[in-house]
């Protein structure tokens, strides 16, 4: 990964795979797992928007209009995909917390969730609201996916960016079971 991806891309991957390896330990999930997919998760972020495009075509990848709209969403399959076949990764665990840590979906796994926190609050994140972020996630993975769901709902509105809409029903979904965030 060293020599794949940018110097900060790959700080920001170790500190992922790090807190993700800490929010496992927590909540009974495998720590091995989450830092394998923490480490490989943004393999293809660094991409410029035609080669993600390129690389899903090229692949037989089919590229919904979100994606096709804002290609850097496809990162995260491409990810699993070149974890998969660049990497040796099979375990299909590992791929789903890859390919669905940045659109948040409902029914993710205990995986999949570690990894998208993870990935919202690592330490290198600077925003206010971060440990706030990384606090909920500790106590509940629950009420955190729902916090850092909630985070990014609020990001993508002030950059005028429509959220995908299996993160609105997740959200809805989760404000049904523990309420509005502050």
């Amino acid at each position: 990964m060293r020599d794949r991806v940018p110097r900060d891309r790959y700080r920001h991957c170790l500190s992922v795979a790090r807190s993700a390896e800490k929010l496992a330990g927590r909540h009974g999930a495998s720590a091995l797992k989450a830092r394998v997919a923490g480490v490989l998760h943004d393999v293809a972020r660094a991409w410029t928007n035609a080669d993600l495009l390129e690389y899903a075509v090229g692949h037989g990848m089919r590229v919904n209009e979100p994606e096709r709209a804002h290609p850097v969403l496809l990162h995260a399959r491409i990810g699993a995909d070149i974890a998969r076949h660049e990497f040796g990764i099979e375990d299909p665990e590992i791929l789903g917390a890859i390919e669905r840590h940045t659109v948040a979906v409902p029914g993710m796994s205990r995986l999949e969730m570690i990894v998208y926190e993870a990935d919202t609050f690592e330490p290198g994140r600077n925003f206010p609201g971060r440990a706030m972020l990384e606090a909920a996630a500790q106590n509940s993975l629950d009420v955190g996916l729902l916090a850092c769901v909630a985070s990014s709902l609020d990001h993508l509105k002030t950059r005028r960016i429509p959220p995908a809409p299996e993160t609105l029903a997740l959200y809805d979904e989760l404000v049904k079971m523990y309420g509005r965030t502050s």
